[in-house]
């Protein structure tokens, strides 16, 4: 009998253990695919809006700034859109000042912002806010545009541009002029404007041509109706700069219906942003509101006025001055000053 040494045994053995795992491997069942996995996604929480970092000094855009304000007024000569022509326009200039002196800031160079009144209306038909922007650091310039006749409203929006060119340059020229007024206070290189009615045509204008050289723009409730009387409706869809777009749930000239189905068209693709108020009349935006704000159910002016200080100043802070801090302001939110107002940014839901 031949002997069996322990090696052949294990030899065996193993031999054994691997004829039975492969047996009951191949009597396995073929495994079933199994759906995948349906997954519903979570919504994403909504943004919440991000406080002033602690490091950049903000100021309260709803109070007054910290510069004094002083104003000036001019006379230029400019040539109008009619060849040969040429108008005397009265320019109004709000700059900052040291509280302590009165005299001109001299803390750098500030960015210059356009207002262009309505149709009928003056440089400070506005006051409460162009006074409120130069005490946050902005100079604020507005002609005395020639009254816009009913009959004549076509020629006298055709002629808006070149005036608020010329306001422009004229202060521009003076900021470089030596032992001007206005000498070293301007940034030409961030340049806002504003306007309310006519003016708030005027702006959307500007901002869609081809040579806007305007950075961001705030018109306010623009226009007489219907929208397109002054021809901005296709400017309108060449806006490329941020806009802060106001307009009133109430106002009998410029109507929130023409307002926001023209708001509709500005491009996704710009930094668009609506204040509306619902109870807001279409003098909201004026010092004084007359006959056109009844006493019940309409916003009180002196509520607009702090939220258009609010929002308006936030806007050109974040988009002059590239303070994105600011943009705590101009956060979404439907339930602005307990429903007197809305922020919307985008399109309107």
């Amino acid at each position: 009998m031949k002997n069996i040494t322990p090696l052949k045994v294990l030899s065996v053995l193993m031999l054994i253990l691997l004829t039975a795992c492969g047996s009951e491997q191949a009597n396995e069942p073929e495994p079933v695919a199994q759906p995948a996995p349906v997954i519903i996604p979570t919504p994403a929480p909504a943004p919440t809006p991000i406080p002033p970092s602690s490091n950049i000094t903000v100021t309260d855009p709803a109070a007054r700034g910290v510069y004094g304000v002083g104003t000036t007024t001019t006379v230029i000569r400019i040539h109008t859109s009619n060849e040969g022509v040429k108008i005397d326009l009265q320019v109004t200039i709000w700059y900052p000042t040291s509280k302590d002196t009165g005299a001109p800031a001299d803390t750098g160079k500030f960015p210059l912002i356009i207002f262009s009144h309505g149709a009928s209306s003056a440089p400070n038909a506005s006051s409460f806010l162009t006074e409120h922007l130069a005490s946050h650091g902005f100079v604020v310039a507005a002609a005395q545009h020639p009254k816009a006749e009913q009959d004549k409203r076509g020629e006298a929006f055709s002629n808006r541009p070149a005036e608020v060119y010329a306001v422009v340059d004229y202060v521009i020229a003076q900021a470089s002029t030596d032992g001007a007024l206005l000498e070293g206070l301007i940034d030409d290189d961030r340049l806002g404007i504003t306007g309310h009615s006519f003016g708030g045509l005027t702006t959307i204008a500007l901002l869609g041509r081809a040579d806007n050289r305007f950075k961001a723009g705030m018109p306010m409730a623009p226009g007489i109706r219907p929208f397109d009387e002054a021809d901005v409706s296709d400017s309108i869809t060449k806006v490329t700069v941020p806009i802060m777009f106001m307009m009133s749930g109430k106002d009998t000239l410029a109507l929130y219906s023409n307002l926001s189905a023209a708001y509709a068209t500005i491009p996704s693709s710009t930094q668009k942003y609506s204040l509306i108020f619902p109870n807001g009349t279409h003098l909201s935006y004026s010092n004084t509101c007359s006959s056109m704000c009844p006493p019940a159910n309409t916003i009180t002016q002196e509520a607009g006025h702090q939220l258009i200080n609010t929002i308006g100043t936030a806007f050109f802070q974040v988009y002059l001055y590239e303070r994105y801090d600011y943009e705590y302001y101009l956060y979404p939110n439907d339930d602005l000053a307990n429903g007197e107002a809305r922020v919307v940014k985008g399109d309107i839901p």
